[in-house]
């Protein structure tokens, strides 16, 4: 860092030379990994460079790590905003969209910096700090970044992947389709716009870099908070590398490690401003919340740290009203005009209705107060060891008690309070019906009563106080007015850290006071360091059989994978849903590049989360019904009702995909198979990674996105959206089709649809007909303005002439064999079908001079 600072000080031809290697690397390299690195740099590690030195924030650091700290919250605030910039553009986005824009800002941001001193913005020597800090990072880095790429992508990592792909395509409103923010979709969406192509390593790495930025930016905020006493952020940061929440968000294409990073910059920030009175800082700090909410909504969580300490700030300055509106325009305008970028076209969307729905109904909940704290306990003691979670409380409860301490005049009544409030608490989680009076639950107010109590003692600090109210808050939110917080108790993690470093510290000085003899001090804080070694390394080791070690695999082998030494208080049960993070491997990556290989084609059902074969098949038509190709993973984690044994039974076993030296794929057709195919996943996986494109068909997501759009109405019942299929078929083989259909009223007839690829008045060369949804989807169970997704897979016939061929599409009535009158502008002559478009046949290879497949 130091090094780059000089550089850029004294030459931004340096800075030049770098954009210029970087644009080469991404315009000339066919490494996938190394267009990532160069898109890293271009798109994130230089302007996050030049614009920590624009804003001048290098007069605020105290340390170097400091300055990297903001680097990389900057960083991914130019990308995310960037691609989001380049997304509002007409039109799909291309690798010149993107050099040409952050050429372009790097350009402006070494103008507006070239006469600016490159100061190094250490006062004193911090190396020890730095050194254990490194430590404790890479100790992080390990269970972030091994085995990074071995899982295929879970249904959420799934829809952002083809949501990205949509949005490089050209799709203008698909990030208003998503039901949150849409930065998890945009940071992905840059570097497979780059490449052209992605895979798990390179769709993940940024997250888990991300990840790491936010443990480093929440060590320096505890450094910051107890200056004195660095053993808080030392323990702090131990705490956060060995979450296993932090580590599993990590490990996935989510916005989980946006927020931890945004949310630590924003309340560093905040710290700042109340310690120097920057001004600029409260608004870089409404910068880095917006961001965060960019990630998700609950990123505003952490308001109550921030809100605290300007209120504390007024009250000790005596603000006047003018004050109170100077000091609050730049962050409020800040936080408003960067989350407005996005949110005010996302609230003016038709499809936010639906998102609003959700958020109350489903989430949030139409009850006023909810007890989650039995929930939360049990996931949090899945994802963690027992004994982690165990510290985590009892640190909340010596704190508490340190605190209730120091109330003057009511300290036994004060711990009675205290007491009885950890039983109710304790009592809410385990036996949850205790606290429900009706129909009202009040599981919340042990909580809030020991919430209140430490916050109301005169001789808490400022400090404490802020961190116990991001913590209280954001508790609040998810124990007790969330109906369904799932596994969102990470928000909780970093204050929660901060506060474990404070009880470390405090008891390292009340040791300290107690045994004031050196050569006993010091056998002390040695057996201090190696106790806390050893409890890292239990919390680690746990953390490393859960994500780190596939074989055996700890959920899917669960309990026999857990080893005795790891007690667990929900025993061999596991909790309902929500394992993210978690190495799995279905083999489905070989499906896909059999697919691309054109070895398997047409329709296909599945065993697994359709949203995610859907990302692995890429361009095959789903089908429950009457599949060409059954898919059967095993073991199975995000699972699809299939019925497996029945399949095994009726279709003939095409394929096996073998990894580590078990089946995890088997491949099953409708047609004979003369010979079972053995297939090695490593040999496989370059394949499917490489036929990637943005090409892949959408139908998978909550709101599904044809690539081609239809203007046909039927019967002024139902209306055809739009189409996926392929432009070129060979003869003899199968043309696979997903139709988009949308009721326009309640449909009380039953019709089958048609297929045809036909010469107009002339012969049909290939055609399905039947219920739509291959007989999942009748006519009578449309929802008026839902869309329908129905599957198809047309057999060619292989005596078709090459040639173009229109594809006709439509409903009629299987009794009389009567159509549905088409009107619009993709209806036939006659009126009686839907002209999708046309699909280009092609003569089949010779058997000499067939292509070589798999």
């Amino acid at each position: 860092m130091r090094i780059l600072q000089r550089l850029g000080a004294r030459s931004p031809v340096v800075i030049m030379v770098l954009t210029a290697i970087t644009n080469g690397i991404i315009l000339g390299s066919q490494q996938r990994l190394l267009v990532l690195a160069a898109g890293f740099v271009l798109l994130c590690l230089l302007p996050g460079f030049l614009l920590t030195r624009a804003l001048r924030v290098e007069r605020v650091c105290s340390s170097e790590l400091e300055t990297v700290a903001l680097m990389c919250g900057l960083g991914f605030s130019a990308l995310i905003l960037g691609t989001l910039g380049l997304h509002y553009l007409p039109g799909p986005l291309t690798p010149s969209h993107f050099l040409v824009f952050f050429d372009a800002l790097i350009l402006l941001l070494i103008v507006l910096t070239s006469r600016q001193a490159g100061a190094s913005p250490a006062t004193r020597s911090q190396s020890r700090f730095h050194l254990i800090v490194v430590a404790l990072i890479l100790l992080a880095s390990f269970f972030r970044l091994a085995n990074l790429g071995y899982s295929d992508f879970q249904g959420d990592e799934a829809r952002a992947m083809l949501m990205g792909a949509g949005a490089i395509r050209g799709e203008d409103s698909i990030l208003f389709l998503h039901r949150k923010g849409p930065a998890e979709i945009l940071v992905p969406t840059a570097f497979y716009a780059l490449d052209g192509t992605t895979s798990e390593l390179i769709a993940r790495l940024p997250f888990a870099l991300a990840n790491l930025a936010g443990l480093l930016s929440v060590c320096l905020l505890a450094q910051r908070l107890f200056p004195d006493r660095r053993i808080v952020a030392f323990g702090t940061l131990a705490v956060a590398a060995v979450d296993g929440y932090l580590i599993a968000f990590s490990r996935i294409v989510q916005y989980q490690s946006l927020v931890i990073l945004m949310t630590a910059l924003s309340a560093w920030c905040a710290y700042v401003w109340f310690e120097t009175r920057t001004p600029s800082l409260l608004s870089l700090s409404g910068l880095f919340l917006s961001i965060g909410t960019l990630a998700h909504y609950e990123a505003i969580l952490v308001t109550p740290f921030i809100a605290w300490l300007i209120v504390t700030r007024a009250r000790q300055d005596s603000w006047t009203v003018g004050q109170w509106v100077q000091g609050s325009i730049g962050p409020v305008l800040t936080f408003l005009l960067v989350a407005g970028f996005f949110y005010g076209p996302f609230i003016l969307h038709p499809h936010f209705k639906l998102t609003a729905e959700y958020l109350t109904s489903e989430r949030i909940g139409g009850s006023l107060l909810y007890n989650n704290l039995g929930d939360f306990f049990w996931r949090a003691t899945f994802y963690n060891s027992t004994y982690y979670v165990i510290l985590l409380i009892l640190s909340v409860v010596m704190l508490t008690v340190w605190e209730v301490e120091k109330i003057p005049h009511s300290r036994p009544a004060g711990f009675a309070l205290a007491a009885v409030c950890f039983i109710g608490l304790a009592t809410a989680a385990f036996f949850p019906d205790v606290p429900v009076v009706g129909d009202l639950n009040l599981a919340i107010l042990p909580f809030f009563t020991v919430l209140g109590l430490v916050l109301a003692s005169p001789r808490t600090s400022t400090e404490v106080k802020a961190v116990l109210l991001w913590f209280g808050v954001s508790s609040l939110a998810l124990f007790f007015l969330t109906r369904k917080p799932k596994n969102h108790g990470y928000l909780l993690s970093m204050p929660w850290a901060i506060l474990v470093g404070v009880v470390l510290s405090r008891g390292a000085v009340a040791l300290s006071k107690r045994f004031k003899r050196p050569g006993v001090r010091e056998h002390l804080q040695r057996a201090a360091l190696a106790g806390g070694s050893l409890l890292v390394f239990l919390f680690a080791y746990y953390e490393y059989i859960v994500f780190v070690r596939h074989r055996p695999n700890f959920l899917l082998d669960y309990p026999e994978a857990r080893p005795a030494l790891y007690a667990s208080v929900h025993g061999d049960e596991l909790p309902r849903v929500g394992f993210f993070g978690f190495p799995h491997r279905s083999g489905l990556k070989a499906a896909g590049a059999l697919q691309s290989q054109g070895v398997i084609q047409g329709s296909y059902h599945a065993n697994a989360e359709p949203l995610i074969t859907s990302w692995y098949t890429r361009k095959m038509a789903w089908c429950p019904g009457s599949a060409d190709f059954y898919l059967i993973t095993t073991p199975i984690q995000d699972s699809e009702p299939m019925p497996v044994e029945v399949v095994r039974e009726e279709h003939d076993l095409l394929a096996r995909v073998w990894s580590g030296g078990e089946v995890v794929l088997g491949i099953y057709s409708q047609q004979p198979a003369e010979a079972v195919t053995q297939y090695d996943f490593r040999e496989v996986e370059s394949l499917f990674d490489a036929s990637t494109g943005v090409d892949a068909w959408l139908w998978a997501l909550r709101s599904p996105v044809p690539q081609q759009d239809v203007d046909a109405s039927l019967g002024g019942v139902a209306r055809v959206l739009g189409y996926d299929a392929p432009r070129r078929v060979t003869a003899g083989e199968r043309l696979p089709l997903m139709l988009y259909w949308q009721p326009t009223d309640t449909i009380d007839h039953h019709y089958n649809v048609f297929v045809h690829v036909e010469v107009p008045g002339g012969r049909i060369w290939a055609q399905s007909d039947g219920t739509p949804g291959c007989g999942s989807e009748p006519t009578t169970d449309w929802e008026p303005a839902a869309t329908i997704v129905d599957g198809h897979s047309l057999s060619l016939d292989p005596l078709t002439p090459p040639g173009e061929y229109p594809l006709l599409v439509g409903l009629y009535d299987p009794m009389t064999g009567e159509r549905l009158p088409v009107t619009g502008g993709n209806a036939n002559p006659y009126g009686n079908a839907v002209v999708l478009g046309t699909v280009e046949v092609i003569a089949p290879p010779s058997a000499h001079g067939e292509e070589d497949r798999l």
